[in-house]
């Protein structure tokens, strides 16, 4: 308790990293709310808090806008632990990274808390840890991985291993999902590395389309289908060394270069466009205005040869 109140009153919870206990949780509540003293890493362990205290660090890091990076070993849980931590990812929309360790008798609770993720617009890594994968708690995982389009990095650690339906359960889970590019779980299956191959090839073409390498319709079509996710700016730092604001900068004049050029790019127009004369104004008398007007309303994607 001293500790707890000598942290609080010096402002540090921001550069020291403990076991933080239910003692802490005024201290670290109030350094969420400055933006500061607030850490950019936190580590909790929920059978250090009381069931009301970890659903009040919840809902200070539900509007928190530092933490990048959140780890939960979930041990003795309770279902208000659960439902706090998803309640806080659906309203969440600064975290980056979020890692859940579940070595409870009962398995299931991490799988249980990422379903919060459905909502959760900014999470792009997820690591989860456990004993074991139960068939109910492998459909939950396989049902998310489908469907979210935000992830690109996906860890899964069992300590007793995947069963083979679990394992091909999870791998055609990610065959539709177009937007991993960084899987591990303890086995690669043939499936699991052709959704990887197939999800970076895309990457790369998007990236491509951006730097203006290549402005063919596969890139623009892949530039189009990652254009908002955080994969393809995390891409152009690494590969062109851009700054993130450098990165956003380019998707942007990448976007106008689609709606100037949406014509070329589908391989409609091959030099000019020209219309036969005829009764009230042709399209290529609209002016670029107008042009542009209407090519917002369009994807590459529309056009199929």
């Amino acid at each position: 308790k001293a500790l707890s109140t000598e942290l609080a009153r010096n402002q540090w919870y921001r550069r020291v990293q403990l076991r933080w206990k239910d003692m802490d949780t005024g201290g670290l509540i109030s350094a969420m709310s400055d933006p500061l003293l607030c850490p950019t890493e936190l580590q909790l362990h929920t059978n250090e808090f009381s069931p009301e205290s970890f659903s009040a660090l919840c809902s200070a890091l539900s509007c928190n806008l530092c933490v990048k990076e959140l780890t939960v070993c979930l041990w003795e849980v309770t279902s208000t632990h659960v439902a706090s931590l998803r309640s806080m990812l659906e309203k969440n929309y600064s975290l980056k990274s979020l890692t859940l360790s579940d070595w409870n008798r009962k398995p299931g609770f991490a799988v249980m808390v990422s379903q919060g993720l459905y909502s959760n617009k900014s999470v792009t890594n997820l690591a989860l840890q456990c004993d074991e994968m139960s068939t109910e708690s492998t459909e939950l995982l396989a049902t998310l991985l489908k469907t979210n389009e935000n992830l690109h990095k996906m860890v899964l650690s069992c300590r007793r291993g995947l069963t083979p339906d679990s394992l091909d359960a999870i791998s055609q889970a990610l065959l539709q999902n177009l937007f991993i590019t960084e899987v591990n779980v303890g086995c690669i299956t043939p499936a699991i590395r052709l959704a990887i191959q197939r999800n970076v090839s895309s990457l790369h073409r998007a990236a491509k389309f951006v730097l203006r390498q290549d402005v063919g319709k596969s890139c623009a079509e892949a530039f189009e289908l990652l254009e908002s996710k955080a994969s393809l700016i995390s891409c152009l730092k690494s590969t062109s060394r851009m700054s993130e604001t450098e990165a956003k900068a380019a998707v942007k004049t990448a976007r106008k270069f689609i709606w100037s050029n949406y014509l070329f790019i589908n391989q409609i127009v091959s030099r000019k466009l020209e219309c036969h004369a005829g009764e009230g104004t042709q399209i290529d008398k609209l002016n670029f205005e107008c042009w542009i007007a209407i090519t917002k309303h369009l994807r590459v994607s529309d056009v199929s040869h």
